[in-house]
């Protein structure tokens, strides 16, 4: 049942209730003309909702939801016009709005972990045509709209969220929180308040306090003590540098022992001076350094051989079919007898060329039948005595025409509304042959139809007809003792297991609306054999928060969390057999989608503050081993109004 009862702000409205149908109101004066005042009795087991309008014809919420106790209350309205109207409505909510089941009351996060909202819809009558969700600073009257969602489903009788659904706050503080649904006749169910603390992160303190011995007459391994401390204690991963250059990474305390280095090539520090320092990350992006470096001397042994990459000049366009020469110096401090060789690997195509005879200064690809687009070439020298130079990399643009976007532009642009969520500052890390553009997703099975796809494999295999049980490709780019490198974020959320073959596109949104969307699916060769023993998983961030989270917030989207042995979440699961064939045309078989299952589609639905540039991040990557790829397939990033 609803009922209105409007006043003209400026005098204070008291309504009592007789019976549930019968209202007895009454108008009075204010005490002053800067107090005005909205008062109402309630009754419990209702709910109150109060609205504003200039004109008795359009009316807006105010944010100012109450469950009713059976007492009177009293809110505090702003008049900025002439004259406001104001009305309040009264709807039944037989569940005490028990439809939210996070946050819970007094939950503490972390600003750069952000607040999940989680639903349980069964207890509704039906699903709902949208939810509202308010915030406002704790102990103020001034509630603010955050976000409308109004994507749900029913699968297998389960009703939820198509997506998982993020406030991420402005600042640390106190706040409250509130969400109301709106069924399709546009009655209105709120929840109580529920108050969110959301705190500061602290940087990690790294200080390195062993290293090997020095002055030392031969090569040594580059190990260390280190003492790492975080008040969080979720130290994500510690990096070390030699003379100011990134030479490895350690992600499993006590950080410094097993450093696993930049590049092809083994984990030796060679003859000369080297100036060692270090720097924390936590998984929320707080980075801490070493205020001073662990000093050492190697007198004697091998030493490094040196490469410099002299030319093309980085982002030169070479139109494809032509020979793309590259020109470099490399030396060794043993002499130029000591040099072994040069190689060079095309990270889109994986084609790698090799020279073994002085004096090597250039070396050529052919280019015929590359695809136009970024190409990025790491190049790196080898002596007789086995040591590897760091790891030269140079981004290179082929085209038929003439210069075109970069490899990373051109995936934001693919994905990304142009009005509502116009990207830039792009950048794209990884093997690009595992990332490309995709269309004909739903002749092949999917739900989205096109899109970009990143993989920790080849992307080219995506729609291989499910030719196989475990198509693969480790992106193995030739490396002596080398595999494509994780992502430490990615890390934290798979039980600590080490991930490999990493593809990361990041790119920024400025939004003038406060409610950022990304849709996408998931699907890996990892099901249906490998669950619970290979998480293959990836990420969705947005200013650094991780956002791709299994519609109840109970964890990330990955393959242990969405699968067929999983009771939780197995309604989002699609078998390759019983769920995606039967979408397949017949012609089309050979074309299918190749992952031997996936998830249905989901959306990220991001609060966010508007008239701000946010930070999209999309990661995947293998875990715990290189073999039997997955992909994450997003089909668009747009941005909405948080009221709608």
């Amino acid at each position: 049942m609803v009922n209105w009862f409007t006043a003209l702000a400026g005098g204070m409205l008291c309504a009592s209730q007789a019976a549930e149908t019968e209202f007895q109101m009454s108008l009075g004066l204010l005490p002053g003309p800067e107090s005005h005042e909205i008062c109402w009795s309630t009754r419990a087991g209702y709910n109150y909702e109060l609205q504003v309008s200039e004109d008795l014809g359009a009316w807006s919420p105010t944010g100012v939801i109450v469950a009713g106790d059976g007492t009177g209350v009293c809110h505090p309205v702003p008049v900025d016009a002439p004259q406001r109207y104001f009305r309040v409505r009264e709807t039944t909510d037989a569940h005490a709005g028990a439809f939210l089941l996070l946050p819970e009351p007094d939950t503490e996060v972390d600003l750069h972990e952000g607040v999940c909202f989680a639903f349980d819809l069964d207890v509704l009558d039906a699903l709902p045509s949208k939810i509202h969700i308010y915030q406002r600073t704790a102990g103020t009257s001034d509630w603010e709209i955050i976000g409308t969602l109004t994507e749900f489903t029913e699968i297998d009788g389960i009703r939820l969220l198509r997506g998982s659904a993020i406030w991420i706050a402005p600042s640390p503080g106190c706040y409250e929180v509130q969400a109301a649904v709106v069924d399709a006749a546009g009655l209105v169910t709120a929840t109580a308040t529920r108050h969110v603390d959301i705190g500061q992160n602290e940087a990690p303190q790294i200080v390195i306090t062993s290293g090997p011995v020095s002055p030392s007459a031969n090569s040594q391994t580059a190990t260390f003590g280190t003492t790492v401390t975080d008040s969080e204690d979720d130290i994500a991963k510690v990096e070390f540098y030699d003379n100011g250059e990134l030479i490895g990474t350690d992600k499993v305390p006590p950080y410094g022992d097993e450093i696993v280095p930049v590049g092809g090539g083994r984990n030796s520090l060679y003859r000369g001076l080297h100036s060692i320092t270090a720097k924390a990350y936590d998984t929320r992006g707080a980075v801490g350094e070493t205020a001073q470096a662990y000093e050492l001397e190697i007198t004697g042994g091998n030493a490094r051989p040196e490469l410099t990459i002299t030319g093309p000049a980085p982002g030169s366009t070479i139109a494809v079919g032509d020979p793309l020469t590259l020109h470099f110096t490399a030396s060794d401090p043993d002499g130029p007898s000591d040099l072994l060789r040069i190689d060079a690997v095309d990270l889109a195509t994986l084609e790698k060329i090799s020279d073994q005879v002085p004096p090597f200064d250039n070396l050529t690809f052919d280019t015929t039948g590359w695809q136009p687009g970024t190409h990025t070439i790491r190049l790196y020298a080898t002596d007789v005595g086995g040591a590897e130079s760091r790891p030269r990399e140079l981004q290179l643009y082929l085209d038929d025409t003439g210069t075109g976007p970069t490899f990373a532009r051109e995936l934001a642009l693919q994905i990304s509304d142009p009005v509502s969520a116009a990207p830039s500052n792009e950048s794209f890390t990884g093997v690009e042959a595992s990332t490309s553009p995709f269309s004909g997703g739903v002749a092949s099975g999917m739900q989205l139809d096109d899109g970009i796809i990143l993989t920790s494999g080849l992307a080219e295999l995506w729609n291989g007809g499910d030719a196989s049980e475990g198509a693969s490709e480790s992106l193995d780019a030739g490396f002596q003792n080398y595999r494509e490198p994780g992502d430490p974020l990615l890390e934290q959320y798979v039980a600590g297991f080490e991930t490999f073959d990493a593809a990361s596109l990041e790119f920024d949104v400025f939004s003038t609306n406060g409610q950022l969307e990304i849709e996408y699916q998931f699907g890996s060769e990892e099901y249906d054999e490998w669950v619970n023993s290979y998480n293959d998983a990836f990420l969705i961030t947005i200013n650094g928060v991780v956002s791709s989270f299994v519609p109840d917030c109970s964890d990330i989207v990955a393959v242990s969390s969405v699968n067929q042995v999983t009771p939780a979440n197995e309604h989002l699961f699609l078998d390759d057999d019983d769920d995606i064939l039967p979408l397949v045309a017949e012609p089309n078989h050979g074309s299918r989608v190749e992952y031997d299952g996936m998830i249905a589609r989901l959306r990220v639905f991001a609060f966010v503050t508007p008239n701000q540039t946010h930070r999209v991040r999309l990661v995947i990557g293998d875990v715990n081993d290189d073999q039997l790829d997955s992909a994450l397939m997003v089909g668009s990033v747009l941005s909405r109004p948080a009221f709608r």
